[in-house]
């Protein structure tokens, strides 16, 4: 498979600590899964939290992978939904 997301666009609702955890963190390749590691994106508490990545093309997506953090807070990542949709 390819990774379609791989360095294209990618915006969050809101990130946790300026400069370190953005949403281009989640498509940077690096699947380091430790937040303090620097490659997790990471919103602010509260909903409505979102990301999005543009892909700039349109494709037919077969397979998403998605890496949850491993030190800690996995289970807020429980109430995931992905969308797909062309704008």
């Amino acid at each position: 498979f390819k990774n379609l997301a791989l360095k294209k666009p990618a915006k969050g609702s809101s990130v946790y600590l300026a400069n370190f955890s953005t949403a281009n963190k989640a498509v940077d390749g690096n699947r380091a899964a430790v937040y303090l590691e620097g490659s997790c994106f990471h919103s602010k508490t509260g909903p409505p939290n979102w990301m999005a990545v543009d892909l700039l093309d349109v494709f037919t997506v077969y397979y998403v992978l998605l890496v949850n953090r491993a030190d800690c807070c996995g289970e807020q990542y429980f109430y995931f939904h992905k969308q797909t949709f062309i704008e």
